[in-house]
């Protein structure tokens, strides 16, 4: 994983980072089984998803090394770009269409769509929406040259004077720390994006899914506990992927089933032969 090769002390010394590292080995478990299924049988939806979370994954990491090397404003434009990904990773994998739209005709899905969808996944949850919406509204302000996003770099310490032109990275370890937390936020936006993605929660491991809860509680005490039965979840993962067919059987199942659409297509046809 890409944070291990980083050797700043800084990076070492945050305790934010050890909580990333935990939601990336996450990320990496689920892309990596998510990539490794049959690719024959990937629909639009299946690669729209795995095709931003993936984009979400190297964002973060690219996140990580603009902040450890000081360039916090740049970290803090990036994020805007990881937190879009991982909300339309959920919203292309709930919508084919959309997903068919946005990978063969390169059609642009704008903020709203990624909103709506995530807004019917919630239940109609405002509290969710909102705060996705200022979140977004927050990272947007760093993602354009605003005056959030331009004036500090005219307030660097290279400089006798009260304010000049800061031309080069400076190690300031209250922002390095602020934006880590950041980071680490965004990740678990998109650690969850991908829960949120899959056709079932069941079909994650309770143990991974366990791990995942167990790092947002550590990284954000202030948010309640997720309330799961472990013993149910994992009981309802092993009977879901023991009922999953090897794709081998596929073509004997659509051939045997009465009510497949191959077969339903011969019956009609054979009836349209019969009539004429």
């Amino acid at each position: 994983m890409g944070l291990d090769n980083l050797s700043q002390p800084a990076l070492h010394d945050c305790d934010s980072f050890g909580i990333l590292n935990n939601v990336m080995v996450f990320l990496d478990e689920m892309l990596r089984v998510a990539s490794d299924a049959d690719q024959s049988q990937w629909f639009p939806n299946n690669v729209a998803a795995i095709a931003c979370l993936g984009r979400a994954y190297q964002g973060v990491q690219s996140c990580v090394i603009l902040c450890v090397t000081g360039l916090y404003l740049d970290a803090k434009a990036s994020i805007r770009l990881v937190y879009e990904a991982g909300g339309l990773a959920t919203a292309l994998a709930k919508s084919t269409q959309d997903a068919e739209q946005w990978l063969h005709e390169n059609h642009w899905k704008s903020d709203a769509f990624t909103r709506k969808i995530r807004k019917e996944l919630s239940g109609g949850d405002k509290g969710a929406r909102r705060n996705y919406e200022q979140f977004y509204k927050q990272a947007s302000a760093y993602a354009h040259p605003a005056a959030t996003s331009v004036m500090p770099v005219i307030f660097g310490r290279d400089t006798d004077e009260r304010f000049g032109v800061r031309l080069y990275p400076e190690f300031d370890e209250q922002q390095f720390r602020s934006v880590a937390r950041e980071i680490v936020a965004v990740a678990l936006h998109v650690a969850y994006s991908a829960v949120e993605a899959t056709a079932a929660i069941e079909t994650i491991p309770a143990d991974w899914l366990a791990h995942l809860d167990e790092t947002q509680a550590k990284f954000d005490k202030s948010i309640p506990a997720i309330e799961r039965d472990w013993n149910e979840h994992e009981r309802r993962h092993k009977i879901l992927t023991g009922r999953v067919r090897h794709d081998d059987e596929l073509d004997q199942a659509l051939t045997e089933d009465e009510t497949s659409t191959r077969n339903l297509k011969k019956a009609f046809t054979a009836d349209e032969s019969r009539r004429q």
